[in-house]
């Protein structure tokens, strides 16, 4: 082989591998990917008390009484880029938001735990939590 030939094959080596570096890279979690629609707005006054971006909220799913939501917090800094919001069906009041580094926080609320999972959930998920929706998976205590 020529160094002409090497020096081809090294240069499409490396921009292939570049392509799909940066195709796996977008930095954006595959929930904020597509748009918010009206059933993605929590109610008003929520974001302000809970304080999260009310642009950036996705509902998850309803289960246990309790309507999730991931949210960008209003605030966001290297060590919080995400929050699952819980709204109790039967409380508004008491609805509550924990935050944290995306797919690496839970929130507990009695004896559910629950975790936002931003790019998906593969399969069914991990042993001990059950999948509810495509983003969220939650555990029963005791």
């Amino acid at each position: 082989m020529t160094k002409r030939s090497w020096r081809t094959l090294v240069l499409a080596c490396v921009s292939a591998v570049t392509v799909l570096a940066l195709a796996g890279c977008s930095g954006e979690p595959k929930i904020f990917q597509t748009k918010q629609v009206a059933t993605d707005q929590v109610p008003a006054g929520i974001s302000s008390m809970l304080q999260i971006d009310p642009a950036s909220t996705r509902h998850l799913v309803d289960t246990d009484g309790i309507q999730f939501y991931a949210a960008r917090p209003a605030t966001s800094s290297p060590d919080t880029d995400m929050c699952l919001t819980a709204i109790p069906n039967d409380n508004v009041n008491a609805s509550s938001a924990s935050c944290g580094r995306a797919g690496d926080f839970s929130m507990t609320i009695g004896d559910l735990t629950a975790k936002v999972m931003p790019d998906g959930i593969q399969g069914s998920g991990p042993a001990g939590w059950e999948k509810k929706g495509d983003y969220l998976l939650v555990h029963h205590d005791g």
